[in-house]
């Protein structure tokens, strides 16, 4: 795991909207959005794999910020046994919230405040994100259907016309129910909203060796309206590598076809 030095942060900050940093930024000629989704479950195996989660999205949210701050960035905890609203929470008026999830910050434009308050957030994760968070009961599965239900609906209700929508769950877990139970249908079910929304979803794995074929596999192939057999297992890691820079995901998002065969960015 990379180190994270918050003084470093903090300064990087400061400096984002000098005159050289805004020349820098590229144009921009659509609105994309972003929505990271973290499985709590990533606790689960000691809190270092959390934290490692958390701080490609913090490379993420400070290269958005000093890259292109007009794309929209979102952030839900998953599979979590408590809710506590975002400093926002009026954000989520119109947005029905399932139970076992939690929106930390919902889908917006980058800005320094924003930025600062996740790193002031990552400051005390690992103390506090099991007694503010925690993990669903009894066996850490949320509803995964109810899950992508708000996350389509976060999308649909950001307030900006989208011209590209990502759905970024990052997790070690191989599969959000039971292959036998009802829930698992129902989860796979969602995979032709998203597929009828154009909402792109990709599972971020935390773990080098995860397994997509006991769900992700077909769940991903539906999404996107593909046969089985265009489905790679993409490397993990790089996928955690490309999740960290955003210019990286837009270079993706211009050739589908690539990202089709791989089954994720």
């Amino acid at each position: 795991m990379s180190t994270w030095n918050p003084e470093n942060d903090v300064d990087l900050l400061s400096g984002s909207e000098d005159e050289e940093d805004v020349s820098m930024k590229r144009d921009y000629h659509g609105r994309e959005a972003i929505l990271f989704v973290v499985d709590a479950n990533l606790q689960t195996a000691g809190v270092e794999r959390l934290l490692e989660a958390l701080n490609i999205i913090r490379t993420a949210f400070i290269s958005g910020l000093l890259v292109n701050d007009k794309d929209l960035i979102g952030l839900i905890f998953a599979n979590t046994k408590h809710s506590p609203p975002p400093l926002e929470a009026s954000a989520l008026d119109n947005i029905v919230m399932p139970d076992n999830c939690a929106v930390f910050l919902p889908l917006r434009q980058l800005t320094k405040p924003i930025v600062e308050h996740y790193l002031e957030f990552m400051g005390g994760v690992e103390t506090q994100f099991a007694d503010v968070y925690g993990l669903a009961e009894p066996d850490g599965r949320g509803r995964f259907d109810l899950m992508i239900r708000l996350c389509i609906e976060m999308l649909e209700k950001c307030g900006k016309k989208l011209n590209n929508a990502k759905i970024a769950y990052v997790t070690d877990v191989r599969e959000p129910h039971p292959s036998n139970s009802n829930h698992f249908q129902a989860a796979l079910q969602k995979a032709s909203d998203l597929e009828g929304k154009e909402f792109e979803f990709h599972v971020i794995p935390m773990v080098d060796d995860f397994d997509y074929e006991p769900f992700y596999k077909e769940f991903i192939t539906l999404s996107r309206a593909i046969e089985l057999d265009a489905f790679q297992v993409p490397d993990a890691q790089m996928l955690r590598e490309i999740l960290s820079d955003p210019t990286r995901l837009s270079a993706q998002s211009a050739n589908p076809a690539q990202g089709q065969q791989c089954g994720a960015y």
